[in-house]
């Protein structure tokens, strides 16, 4: 493995991107009725249906859900150092690397499996840097090798969008709004904590449809063997699944450059 110590990579210029700061200490427990249990399931199907070709690579790894479960030979990867402290009391003996998942700092053909869970693609200002990371995520997968892509699905989204809610954590009170920004399109989320707002987040992800999730695996270097709705492994139905789980395999390096 050759890592990019955090200390050696360049602050990027310019204003300071949304998700440079949303994924903080408090992240954890915005989001914390996310379980384990959800993360089981994907793992079993996986197994189950695709298997779980080591080495493993959890590429914006959060606070380390998957890796806790995904067994030895288990990398992980994430730009923030509170989610990656997280993640190592989880997972203590998985590598982890902070860095920017634009340029991943491993040589080509390095992972078996790579996933990408829980929307963590589209998160940049352009889609021309959304398909760098598909790019990069084809680079480092063997040929061969699995890449799962776990993205919302866009269609539901639209539809089922609430657009207000608060909640209570811990004795503060967490107003969220939520709205379709037609620029992108993207769905954003501001939320404000304490009264009056103390603390204010921004998210904002790019708006894929699978179809179009699809397209950029193909063209770079991945042949989509299917689409998946729920972590369960059901089919993919747009008007009901919850998620949009593309399974991409790694072309080889002749068809990819011939396609």
């Amino acid at each position: 493995m050759s890592a990019i110590p955090p200390d050696e990579r360049e602050a990027s210029a310019g204003p300071t991107p949304w998700y440079a700061d949303a994924f903080d200490d408090l992240y954890l427990r915005l989001y914390a009725h996310r379980d384990l249990g959800e993360v089981e399931a994907l793992r079993e199907t996986l197994r189950s249906r695709l298997g779980l070709h080591p080495p493993v690579f959890d590429l914006c790894c959060g606070g380390g859900r998957f890796l806790s479960v995904a067994g030895p030979q288990s990398y992980g990867l994430d730009l923030s150092l509170p989610l990656l402290a997280a993640a190592r009391r989880v997972a203590p003996a998985a590598p982890l690397v902070r860095g920017d998942m634009r340029a991943l700092p491993w040589r080509d053909s390095t992972f078996g499996t790579l996933v990408m869970l829980f929307t963590c693609f589209g998160y940049f200002d352009t889609p021309a840097e959304d398909e760098a990371v598909i790019r990069e995520v084809a680079r480092v997968t063997r040929p061969g090798g699995v890449y799962v892509l776990d993205f919302l699905n866009a269609e539901r989204v639209r539809r089922t969008l609430v657009p207000e809610g608060e909640r209570v954590i811990d004795r503060q009170v967490v107003r969220e709004r939520r709205w379709i920004d037609e620029q992108g399109p993207f769905v954003r989320k501001r939320i404000e904590i304490g009264a009056p707002a103390n603390r204010i987040y921004e998210e904002r992800v790019r708006l894929y449809r699978h179809d179009q999730l699809q397209a950029l695996l193909e063209r770079n270097g991945f042949a989509v063997s299917g689409i998946w709705g729920e972590y369960d492994g059901r089919p993919f139905v747009a008007a009901e699944s919850s998620r949009a789980i593309i399974l991409g395999t790694r072309r080889s390096f002749v068809e990819a450059r011939s396609s």
